[in-house]
């Protein structure tokens, strides 16, 4: 991660792993540092690329079967019979038991290892009829394994800790299988092992990235729902606090509302003298300042009141025509 948070392959802000417990990616395994976010993100990208791996599947049986032919074409007798006995008897039906049991869009125990198992199947398989056919058309398992390992690598259901183990072997091994054939130029050797070795490269940097890129969008979108989250506690909190300030408001201008009312119609009726005439005038104009004072005070809580009410969503308006030259 850089400095300033930024994904450089896309400009896109980089999610902070301290936004998700547990979202540290191992730089070598590719593994979330919590079990749990591990696990979650493994049913999220199985759910989610369910369809291009069904697809991806059956043409990797398509193509295993469709080879026959070609070994038809090209191979003798005596080996054809071991190739299509290895080919048709062996692989293709613990492959398509394989695809069989990956269907359903869900994680399963050693879903990962069941499949690079078989993908190592696949690579020994090559190899066997590699190093058994003649050296006139031991090219076509050469050019078979290279695509192996480019289908491979492309099989998003699998991980880049568990892909690029099995390519790199079975590079190495096609290499000192060919190193150890006589009759194979040094030039030969050179170009052959080049070429593997530059497809095997490609492919582990573009793997690597890709589940790189997949692992930190999956972050992000764990980070966003997380914040998400707490913007609508928060709200909550806010709108919860709102509503008890409201009752609160509503409650004390109403208790105040009534002793000040009280204290209002005693100071009129003083002032008014309507229990007897005041022997000092002095007591009439205190008489009159209370009032005054009550009704200002009045006016304050009826309008803290009508605020709560507005706030409440509790407040009616009542709805008149109004002369506008008269106002």
């Amino acid at each position: 991660m850089n400095r300033d948070n930024t994904d450089p392959g896309s400009g896109i802000p980089e999610a902070k792993p301290a936004n998700v417990p547990g979202g540290d990616i191992h730089p070598l395994y590719l593994r979330f540092a919590d079990p749990e976010v591990e696990a979650v993100f493994e049913t999220y990208r199985i759910r989610h690329t369910a369809k291009l791996n069904r697809i991806w599947m059956v043409c990797g049986c398509v193509a295993i079967a469709s080879f026959g032919p070609i070994e038809w074409l090209a191979l003798l007798a005596a080996t054809l019979n071991l190739a299509w006995f290895i080919r048709y008897l062996l692989l293709l039906p613990l492959i398509v038991a394989l695809v069989v049991w990956s269907w359903p869009a869900r994680v399963r125990p050693l879903h990962n290892t069941t499949r690079v198992a078989a993908i190592a199947l696949v690579h020994l398989s090559n190899w066997v009829l590699f190093t058994t056919a003649p050296a006139a058309i031991a090219d076509i398992y050469y050019l078979f394994g290279i695509a192996i390992i480019v289908y491979t690598h492309g099989y998003v259901f699998l991980r880049f800790a568990y892909t690029a183990p099995v390519g790199w072997l079975a590079s190495l091994v096609y290499i000192a299988t060919m190193a150890a054939n006589p009759q194979l130029t040094l030039d030969d050797l050179l170009v052959r092992g080049g070429i593997l070795l530059t497809i095997i490269l490609a492919i582990t940097f573009n793997h690597y990235h890709q589940e790189v890129y997949a692992r930190r969008d999956f972050r992000r979108g764990l980070s966003l729902r997380e914040s998400l989250r707490r913007q609508l506690e928060l709200a909550t909190a806010e709108e919860q606090a709102n509503a008890a300030k409201s009752h609160f408001l509503a409650m004390m201008s109403h208790e105040l509302r009534t002793p000040l009312n009280a204290i209002i119609g005693f100071a009129q009726m003083i002032e008014g003298e309507m229990m007897g005439p005041l022997d000092n005038r002095t007591y009439r104009d205190y008489a009159g300042d209370i009032r005054n004072s009550g009704g200002h005070l009045l006016q304050l809580i009826d309008g803290i009141l009508d605020l709560a009410k507005i706030e409440a969503g509790r407040l009616e308006l009542t709805e008149e025509v109004v002369d506008l030259e008269e106002l």
